[in-house]
């Protein structure tokens, strides 16, 4: 079990104490997501965790950014990109959890300059 992030937060259970706990395909889902948003070479422990999102400059931006997310997801166990999709200033990645689909945003303007 791992406890569940809401735009970097420990979110709370219901009963407003404790934090709320994920487990299965949330679990695999949250990590993608933290590694897709961390910047690569910037987290001290691993220096190759994270994505070079914020490099992104290369046209066309759709698979430069797969590219990346898929070299950032390469160590997340059952973790594969799919497609990504731009529009307006967000990326969709559809990634497949262990057979599973299921799609991870991000606001490019936290990036790209």
């Amino acid at each position: 079990m791992a406890l569940k992030l809401t735009d970097g937060d420990y979110e709370k259970a219901a009963d407003g104490v404790h934090l709320r706990e994920v487990d299965g395909l949330d679990t695999l889902l949250q990590s993608a997501w933290i590694a897709l948003r961390a910047e690569r070479r910037r987290f001290y422990p691993d220096k190759e965790f994270g994505s070079r999102i914020c490099q992104a400059q290369n046209e066309p931006l759709t698979e430069t950014l797969t590219a990346y997310a898929a070299e950032a997801l390469e160590r997340v166990d059952g973790v594969y990109v799919v497609k990504t999709e731009c529009s307006g200033s967000s990326a969709v990645f559809t990634l497949l959890l262990n057979g599973h689909e299921r799609q991870v945003s991000i606001d490019l303007n936290d990036y790209l300059q």
